[in-house]
């Protein structure tokens, strides 16, 4: 056997080859006797078998210990653990559980959130409650159609009234007198009043207006016929009584002015024939007189006829210079027909 450095080996195999050595110097100096050779070669045996396990197991453990050293890094006084070698594996989702998951459908708005209500018009629009009270409150439950039924007003005239529509030219009388002739008409407003009362034709309001001039051919009488349009019976009405009010007091009011004026009631006008149910019994038709002028001049009379009938009020308005009956009282039954048509 070559000689070894006890140094380049470990304690365990130093010890091993040291005792070896010495076995083997005893051999030579004394001859032993052939059972004790056995004996020794035994033991020999045994105790190379042991030490060659013994240094198998330690240099398996170093190379293990240098394996995980190289790959994992220093220990650092804690296990060091192999990320790739301990990750958990994916799950693997089977094909029953994806169809599952795709075949369900994606909540719609309708779903998502309360159902929208639509007010009926007027009616207060309910306040939809905000995105945390509804979390925090019941499930939502389909919403009930809001159904607002108006009852109208008693005795209250329909939105459109009951006559046909805004008034044409067929509703403006075409003859209020004797002696006089249409020269002009017009949807504007003449430059000077229709009536001495007027105060300010703004205040009636009317929708529509068509007017028609008439005039004699010696100039003493000068006429108006002015049908007004609204929306409703009601807005004629009001528009009726604003001017039945610019007549009241008109003399007076003249008079303050330095004229000598003078003027007669309200006269009623029985309306009958078709146009009787339209007409106001009381006050729908009326007729009054207003004379005035400067003094020592010749004096004007007014004339004036006022007739509301449905959604449309007529205005015929004559000023006489020689107080010349125009009639006005005879052809009011014509007037009022003709404003219905």
């Amino acid at each position: 056997m070559g000689s070894h450095d006890p140094d380049e080996l470990d304690p365990r195999t130093a010890e091993l080859f040291s005792q070896l050595s010495r076995e083997t110097e005893a051999l030579l100096v004394d001859s032993p006797h052939p059972s004790e050779i056995r004996r020794r070669g035994e033991r020999r045996r045994t105790l190379r078998r042991t030490g060659y396990t013994a240094g198998t197991l330690g240099l398996a453990v170093l190379a293990t210990a240098g394996g995980l050293a190289l790959r994992n890094g220093p220990v650092q006084g804690r296990p060091v653990v192999d990320a790739a070698a301990t990750a958990p594996t994916p799950a693997q989702h089977s094909p029953s559980a994806t169809a599952t998951r795709s075949s369900q459908p994606a909540p719609t708005s309708a779903s998502a959130g309360p159902a929208s209500r639509t007010a009926a018009p007027g009616s207060p629009v309910p306040v939809a409650p905000s995105s945390a009270a509804s979390a925090s409150s019941r499930p939502s439950e389909p919403a009930d159609p809001i159904t607002t039924t108006q009852t109208p007003a008693p005795n209250s005239p329909s939105p459109a009234g009951t006559a046909s529509g805004q008034p044409t030219w067929q509703t403006v009388p075409t003859t209020i007198g004797a002696g006089v002739q249409q020269d002009a008409q017009s949807t504007d407003l003449p430059q000077e009043p229709f009536s001495i009362c007027q105060v300010d034709i703004n205040d009636i309001a009317a929708q529509t207006r068509l007017v028609r001039h008439f005039t004699s051919g010696d100039g003493r009488v000068n006429s108006y016929a002015v049908v007004f349009g609204y929306e409703n019976e009601d807005q004629a009405v009001s528009a009726r009584r604003i001017m039945r009010g610019w007549y009241t007091g008109c003399a007076a009011r003249l008079q303050a002015q330095g004229d000598v004026a003078t003027q007669t009631a309200a006269i009623p006008l029985a309306i009958g024939g078709s146009a009787s149910s339209a007409v106001d019994p009381v006050d729908g038709a009326s007729y009054r007189k207003v004379t005035w002028g400067s003094a020592g001049t010749t004096p004007i009379e007014e004339q004036a006829t006022i007739i509301q009938a449905e959604n449309r009020v007529l205005w015929v308005v004559h000023n006489v210079t020689d107080r010349t009956n125009m009639e006005s009282t005879a052809n009011a039954q014509t007037w009022a027909e003709s404003l219905l048509s």
